[in-house]
């Protein structure tokens, strides 16, 4: 059972209608109304009621398309030296979503706020996971320098520029009503009576979906980017992207439909070193940097033996060859994988927490619950450092944190964090030392570094891998389809007490605009898109929209216009070309509005940058429909980068720091039971 605001739910309960008759799965119609309670009649349309509410959250609570067969293994990469990866053991075809949806974290002006160059350091291990603000739903326009992290198949499914088969699904695309929040159950809070404004991501349905059919067993492959792989050519050697392995595999194909089968080994051994020879000599002739990368690409997707390329004909592609098991037999998943599709993530049962994990199976008291990596981070890393006028570092300031603090893990008394990037991990919330049914644990996995827990903490900080990880235990039975809960500790649970004190006081300020935005009665952003109707800048001046609210156009940048200079800018106007791609918005404004059969259709103001005059043009775009006119937030408006937001890694119990981690002082302001024992 679970509540989903304020109304009870029963998991394992669902309803159809068939012929007007309504049936329920899993348990009778009898049951259904005895353990709500009541007999009537009403209770049958109450209860489609809480069902319509949960799709609208994002989910069927019914939780009736779970597997009992573990879908999501956690297993080593078929790329060799590449750590772990996500395996699949159904099959997924192409286009559909990936059915564990992931939280965003937004890592808000990092080379601004950092000491040092902590914010673009390439030697810190938080640095090689970051996607673009493009990743995030209208991202671009939350903050100046946005990047984000995104758990599950965005931190942990590693990249094969050859074997590509899921991306990044935007929403916005197809729910041209959403808010931007990757969210389907996420709205603004617009009174201060929601303590907990600000304090988890507002990102919470960041989706992947397959860019092909994807075989059960199969590895997950995300793209990096060929520009990711390039940067780090010193330490990763030469990666080849899809358009080189395509050019290796034309290679081979002619070179074994030139040499027949009958051709003595000796001969064929010679023909294709001669085959190598010529593409190492096209390195070497290339006449600039960008024909020798692709050159030397092509020749590190060929095989360096004919032997190898033999193997090439079996498998397929040269992609497929330099991976070979990227397909994997459901029963080697299950020797040498751990599963991590035991939890899902739903709104919360508790007050201003957002969303929660829910098991999706009954689990035993001492099983994993899920095995996660952790990457390491120092607290440094997560701080908001001041500026003075001039726009300078004032590094003696210290003005908040990263959102990001709120889903480390680790103890204050060592400047150690601990990020978990397992599906679905970061959506477990705090149920104090009454209603916690798991807890973290070091890992028994047999691939976590468990050795690593012995090494001192200056090399921990600088290490470039990740190794350690945490099990998810269930501390007593949990039943399908409740609540994973974790005790964040006594220091998480001091500060969250003082920080709703402050907040009830009344000190927390309203009047910095870094500080939560006070809506008043205005509308929310998520009301303002489910308008029909856009309002133009006249019609503003007797009804404006809030300060925080800004409009957005999706349009394809036009070639060209009909242009002429004036007063400075050049000025265009072109009929709008339809797309519904994030990406290609441009903040806008509405100059006016024309109703031709019945529909709306737009005329809206814009600056884009013309790449043949190299030049900003102010462009007026005409005929724009209004699903391609979205309502967003201002910069730094969303409660998420609110300096008065609430804080706080998630504890970890003294015992389970080494001792070399334990680098800060501190007041001795909560000592867990375990500690205690230990103390005696």
């Amino acid at each position: 059972m679970r509540k989903i605001g304020g109304l009870l739910c029963y998991a394992a309960v669902a309803v159809v209608s068939k012929n007007g008759e309504d049936l329920f799965s899993r348990h009778s119609k009898e049951s259904y109304l005895s353990a709500r309670g009541g007999s009537d009649a009403s209770a049958i349309e109450q209860l489609r009621d809480r069902f319509e509410q949960a799709k609208n959250h994002g989910g069927d609570i019914a939780l009736d398309d779970v597997d009992d067969l573990c879908t999501v293994y956690l297993a080593p990469s078929s790329i060799p030296n590449s750590g772990l990866g996500m395996y699949t053991t159904r099959e997924i075809r192409k286009e559909e979503s990936f059915h564990l949806r992931e939280v965003g974290v937004a890592l808000r002006d990092r080379a601004v706020h950092s000491t040092g160059n902590a914010g673009g350091d390439a030697t810190k291990l938080l640095n090689q996971y970051p996607w673009s603000n493009t990743v995030l739903t209208h991202g671009i326009y939350e903050t100046s320098m946005m990047e984000s992290l995104v758990p599950g198949i965005g931190m942990l499914a590693n990249s094969h520029l050859g074997l590509v088969n899921m991306r990044h699904h935007d929403p916005w695309k197809t729910e041209t009503h959403k808010d931007g929040t990757d969210s389907f159950h996420y709205t603004e809070s617009l009174t201060m009576d929601d303590v907990g404004r600000g304090s988890y991501s507002t990102h919470g349905h960041v989706i992947f979906e397959a860019t092909r059919n994807v075989a059960a067993g199969e590895e997950l492959f995300v793209s990096y980017g060929a520009t990711w792989f390039d940067a780090r050519e010193d330490r990763l050697g030469v990666i080849p992207d899809e358009a080189n392995f395509i050019e290796a595999d034309g290679i081979l194909e002619r070179f074994f439909r030139q040499n027949k089968e009958e051709m003595k080994e000796f001969e064929l051994h010679r023909q294709y070193k001669l085959l190598l020879d010529n593409a190492e000599q096209r390195v070497e002739d290339a006449s600039d940097k960008d024909e020798k990368r692709v050159a030397k690409k092509v020749r590190a997707a060929l095989p360096n033996s004919v032997m190898d390329a033999f193997d090439v004909l079996r498998l397929g592609s040269t992609a497929r060859w330099s991976a070979k098991d990227s397909v994997r037999d459901v029963d080697w998943l299950k020797e040498h994988g751990a599963c991590i599709d035991n939890i899902r993530s739903y709104p919360s049962s508790l007050p201003n927490a957002g969303s929660g994990a829910f098991s999706t199976r009954s689990i035993k008291e001492g099983d994993t619950i899920t095995t996660t990596p952790l990457i390491t981070i120092e607290r440094d890393e997560l701080m908001l450092w001041g500026r003075n006028e001039s726009g300078e570092q004032r590094s003696q300031e210290l003005i908040g944190h990263q959102q990001l603090l709120n889903y480390c893990y680790g103890h204050r008394k060592s400047s150690l964090l601990f990020f978990p990037y397992s599906p679905v991990v970061n959506f477990v919330n705090h149920g104090g030392p009454e209603k916690s049914n798991a807890e973290m644990r070091w890992s028994t996995y047999s691939y976590s570094k468990s050795d690593w827990l012995a090494e001192p903490l200056d090399l921990m900080k600088a290490n470039m891998k990740t190794g350690l990880m945490f099990d998810l235990v269930a501390t007593r039975d949990i039943k399908r389809g409740e609540e994973v809960l974790i005790d964040y500790g006594g220091d998480w649970e001091e500060r969250w007490q003082q920080h709703m004190e402050d907040w009830d006081s009344g000190k927390t300020p309203l009047d910095d605009l870094h500080n939560m935005t006070n809506y008043g009665n205005t509308s929310a952003v998520s009301e303002l898109n489910l308008n029909s109707i856009v309002r133009t800048v006249e019609e503003q001046q007797s009804d404006p929209y809030p300060s925080h609210v800004a409009t957005i156009c999706l349009f394809n940048q036009p070639e060209g216009g009909e242009c002429s200079d004036g007063a400075g800018e050049v000025l265009c106007r072109s009929r709008w070309e339809p797309s519904f791609d994030a990406t290609k918005s441009k903040l806008c404004d509405i100059i006016s509005r024309r109703t031709i059969q019945g529909r709306d259709w737009y005329t809206v103001s814009t600056n884009i940058f013309d790449k043949v005059s190299g030049e900003d043009m102010s462009l007026a775009v005409e005929f724009i429909a209004r699903d391609a006119i979205n309502f967003i937030h201002r910069p730094y408006t969303k409660d998420q980068y609110a300096l008065e937001a609430f804080r706080h890694e998630i504890g970890l119990p003294l015992s389970m720091i080494p001792e070399q981690w334990l680098d800060l002082e501190g007041d001795e302001l909560y000592e867990w039971p375990s500690d205690n024992q230990e103390s005696e």
